[in-house]
């Protein structure tokens, strides 16, 4: 029996990788509707593709996939703020 957490039946590496992708093209949609050339209007993305990489990470190496998913933690902390 698998005792890993899932949401909605996605494991959490998933659904980071999900919200990851979604941050990337919301900063780019954003962007691209107002016309903004700012560099801060991309900071979702730049978050995005932060949590893609390392949610890709943990779980393409499950042996470390704890150091992996602190990281992301750590930067969706940081997103949430």
């Amino acid at each position: 029996m698998n005792e890993e957490f899932k949401w909605c039946g996605l494991t959490v590496e998933k659904l980071s990788v999900y919200y990851g992708v979604f941050l990337i093209s919301w900063g780019l949609i954003i962007s691209l509707i107002s016309g903004s050339d700012s560099f801060t209007s991309y900071i979702p993305s730049i978050l995005g593709v932060i949590l893609v990489l390392f949610s890709s990470l943990a779980i393409k190496i499950p042996n470390k996939k704890k150091l992996f998913m602190h990281i992301v933690v750590l930067f969706g902390i940081i997103i949430f703020l």
